[in-house]
């Protein structure tokens, strides 16, 4: 131990130091038990023993000295030791399956990359997505894990996921939105022939007391229903209310509402007790259809996320072979059991796939979206002013006010007296939480599994964010919501862009082939729209050309990548259509050294030989000077290592 402790205390000494103490990788042999020390201590004695035999074979690598000068150098120095200690941790850590990301890298919030996929790991999940936005800029959107076990599909940042009960904020943004349009009162009573929903489908109603209901106490959880008597929640059971009224399953939202109007009793008086009913939510999006005359989810991609370019959210889908393009696939946790599939047919289904009637939940907990879109509506409802916002700051106020029954909560939303939002959800195959903080944040974090052990993972998946950005001293500057670009931006036209991600070595100039096409919204070529296709990297721009779109309204063009290192922002303009559009693509300069296809150790090693652990070297070179400092040094490293580390192709 006391060896262990030498040596990372002497690591610790480094400019990289600071940056160790942030992360679970530095400290694991000292915080951890004695297995653990001991496999690091064992890594670190067979140091220069594993580095001859992984880059045996590899002679052919130009470096700026012979190999065996190389290792002798290398063994020599005590300085050199700390490197080769620092390998060994970064072999642990890189090499780890859970560790693959995609996204773009920020080297400000390594921590969040860190953190997040230990968090992954200790929990197996499969896959999940995260995306955080600071004062209004989304400055961190990354996928983990897979989207797909079975065809290996990496989560990308925009795979859609369900959401579960964050769907609930959603549903009170779109009465709030109703109140801002001047088409809703927030007490206004539901039930009766006073109430909204006063047309035939529900006019027997066993409780007096429902008539008291208002709009405010189904946003509070205070509408009387308390599903704890072991009648059950009614939203999963809609086998039972189907057969009761004698409809085929699955039955909708009304005829739910139905069965609970003609069936069941209050179990307390409207406004005085709070307890959670996705019921409630349910009735919700029956009062927006009736005020707003338009289906619920049209209501709500119409009225709140189409104006801010939001296009892929919509209500999800029960079964896997009606999925959304690009959804990710939902694993129940491992020994669930089956359920009676919810179309009557008596089969034994996954429970993510037939076990609830998804499309039936729409206002509580049907939703898919992107952790980007979440944030992206998010911003425009927080209350700050860095981003417009899309309601009122009276009904803001209104939708995250506490309610006498339950001061954690207001309208959809839950809240605390440091003004910090959220709302987490929860269904077989789904985990998620959204929060916006006070202090101008806010997150997304959506997972393809719910653990068995649901009630306890909630609250580390709340902290898990916290965590990760607790040692983030500089926050980026950048806005990725300037690179997504969404359909709904271009109503009149259709744009679509491929191109193949070209990646090798840093010393290689690549081809990028690039190919736009434009159609109307009845697949119609359009001809002779303005296309510029432009790329730039840290050293500027390198090629620009500007074409128009032929007779099948495409244009195409070459472009040549340098050889800075890491990724290169392809720009590619269209002017014409209704609205110009610039899309981002990447293409990718890595250092596979050994051109082994893969980015691993070897290329580790020599990056920090080639180019230079010193000040003033002659091997230095400023673009491998990743963290800025002037130098090329172990910081520098592990960036290199949490960005690539991984096969070339992933």
């Amino acid at each position: 131990m006391g060896l262990i402790r030498a040596i990372l205390e002497s690591v610790l000494q480094t400019n990289v130091g600071t940056w160790l103490k942030r992360s679970r990788a530095g400290f694991v042999c000292l915080k951890q038990g004695p297995e653990s020390r001991q496999v690091l201590k064992r890594c670190y004695s067979s140091s220069q023993e594993v580095i001859a035999e992984r880059i045996t074979g590899a002679s052919h690598i130009s470096t700026h000295k012979p190999m065996p000068q190389l290792l002798k150098r290398l063994s020599r120095k005590p300085q050199n030791s700390r490197f080769l200690f620092l390998i060994s941790i970064i072999i642990l850590w890189c090499e780890n399956d859970g560790f693959a990301q995609t996204g773009v890298f920020v080297p400000e919030m390594v921590n969040v990359d860190a953190v997040f996929s230990n968090f992954m790991n200790d929990w197996n999940i499969p896959g999940g997505s995260i995306a955080i936005v600071k004062d209004g800029r989304l400055v961190y959107a990354r996928g983990f894990g897979y989207a797909n076990k079975e065809s290996q599909e990496l989560v990308q940042p925009h795979h859609l996921f369900r959401i579960a009960s964050i769907s609930k904020p959603i549903t009170s943004i779109a009465i709030m939105k109703l109140i801002d349009q001047g088409q809703l009162n927030i007490d206004a009573k539901v039930f009766g022939m006073d109430g909204i929903l006063n047309n035939s489908d529900y006019s027997t109603i066993l409780d007096s007391r429902v008539k008291n209901i208002t709009v405010r106490h189904l946003l509070q959880h205070t509408s009387g229903w308390d599903f704890i008597d072991g009648r059950g929640d009614p939203m999963f059971y809609n086998s039972y209310i189907a057969w009761q009224m004698g409809e085929e399953p699955p039955v909708g939202p009304v005829t739910i509402i139905k069965f609970m109007l003609t069936t069941q009793t209050l179990d307390n008086e409207p406004g005085t007790q709070y307890f959670y009913s996705n019921f409630g939510f349910c009735i919700l999006g029956r009062v927006i259809e009736q005020v707003s005359g338009q289906n619920y989810e049209n209501y709500v991609k119409t009225e709140l996320l189409n104006p801010l370019g939001i296009s892929e959210m919509q209500v999800g889908r029960n079964l896997y072979e009606n999925k959304a393009p690009n959804e990710v696939k939902y694993y129940d946790f491992p020994g669930s059991s089956l359920a009676y599939s919810i179309y009557g047919t008596g089969e034994r289904v996954p429970w993510p796939y037939g076990g609830f009637h998804l499309e039936g939940m729409d206002a509580h907990g049907g939703w898919i979206a992107s952790a980007i879109d979440l944030v992206r509506l998010l911003v425009a409802v927080d209350g700050f002013d860095t981003k417009p916002d899309i309601l009122s700051q009276s009904s803001i106020q209104l939708m995250t006010t506490s309610s006498n029954a339950n001061s954690y909560y207001g309208l959809g939303w839950g809240v605390n007296r440091w003004n910090n939002w959220w709302h987490d959800g929860s269904l077989p195959g789904t985990s998620s939480i959204l929060v916006r903080t006070a202090n101008g944040l806010g997150w997304a974090v959506l997972f393809n599994t719910r653990p068995s052990n649901r009630r306890d993972f909630t609250p580390p998946m709340d902290k898990v964010v916290w965590e990760a950005i607790r040692g983030i001293d500089k926050w980026p500057t950048h806005d990725l919501f300037e690179q997504v670009i969404s359909d709904a931006r271009m109503p009149e036209t259709l744009v679509k862009i491929s191109g193949d991600k070209q990646e090798g070595m840093p010393s290689t100039e690549l081809a990028m082939p690039l190919v736009v096409e434009v159609r109307d919204q009845n697949g119609e070529a359009i001809t002779g729209i303005s296309v510029t296709f432009a790329i730039a990297t840290g050293g500027g721009v390198l090629s620009v050309e500007t074409t128009t779109t032929d007779s099948s309204g495409q244009a195409s063009s070459v472009l040549t990548l340098g050889n800075d290192l890491g990724t290169n922002s392809v720009a590619v303009t269209v002017i014409g259509i209704e609205q110009p559009v610039t899309f981002v693509v990447e293409a990718v300069a890595t250092p596979d050294f050994d051109g082994d296809g893969r980015v691993g150790f070897p290329d580790f090693l020599l990056f920090g030989v080639q180019y230079g652990l010193t000040r003033n070297d002659e091997g230095y070179d400023a673009r491998f000077d990743l963290d800025g400092d002037g130098a090329i040094g172990f910081s520098d490293l592990l960036i290199f290592a949490n960005h690539f580390g991984k096969p070339v192709s992933s």
